[in-house]
């Protein structure tokens, strides 16, 4: 018998808690959910309803991202070199992406506690807070695609940050083990 990770209690005799997400597990769990997001959706559990909801928009948002990406190295950019400027801001924006995400999600999820959001209203609240956190791990990815325009060869930028978009996406925003962490911080009350 499993325990509910989201909850507070201390270790009970006869239950065993779940693993910790590593990387490798979450990244398993997205490749499960993944497989089949059309699958229908549980109508008693709004959570698990919540994380196949938002699979298909995961991967629509990632395939985006990939395939913009693709089309700017491979048809856009005339003579594509990567350059040590273009690395740089390619770094800073990657971090932007990865770090930006979690604050924005965070912040809300905490606003929506404060607020002392309903039970039945805890998915909405999180697929709220998930949409702010896809366009702040999205923008600096585009901002790179108009520095690579601008610069006209220097895709060094883009090399970066989209990768690091794609990934944070995935592990801190919207992935199924992100959408499961989000959602026990919404219901965890001492979560800080």
């Amino acid at each position: 018998m499993l325990s509910d990770p989201t909850s507070s209690s201390g270790p009970q005799p006869g239950v065993r808690r779940a693993a910790p997400a590593t990387p490798t597990r979450m990244l398993g769990t997205t490749l499960a959910v993944m497989s089949d997001p059309f699958a229908k959706q549980p109508q008693d559990n709004p959570d698990q309803a919540l994380i196949i909801a938002m699979t298909p928009i995961t991967i629509a948002f990632v395939i985006g991202l990939f395939v913009i990406g693709a089309v700017m190295v491979l048809f856009v950019v005339t003579e594509p070199a990567v350059r040590g400027v273009g690395l740089l801001v390619g770094v800073v924006l990657g971090l932007v992406s990865w770090f930006a995400p979690r604050r924005i999600i965070r912040g809300a999820l905490d606003r929506a506690r404060d607020r002392g959001v309903e039970p039945s209203a805890v998915p909405d609240a999180v697929r709220s807070a998930v949409f702010a956190g896809i366009a702040a791990a999205e923008v600096p990815a585009l901002v790179a695609v108009v520095l690579v325009v601008e610069s006209g060869h220097d895709v060094g930028a883009l090399l970066v940050s989209l990768p690091v978009a794609i990934v944070s996406l995935i592990f801190n925003v919207s992935g199924p083990d992100a959408l499961r962490q989000h959602l026990a911080r919404l219901r965890e009350p001492t979560a800080r």
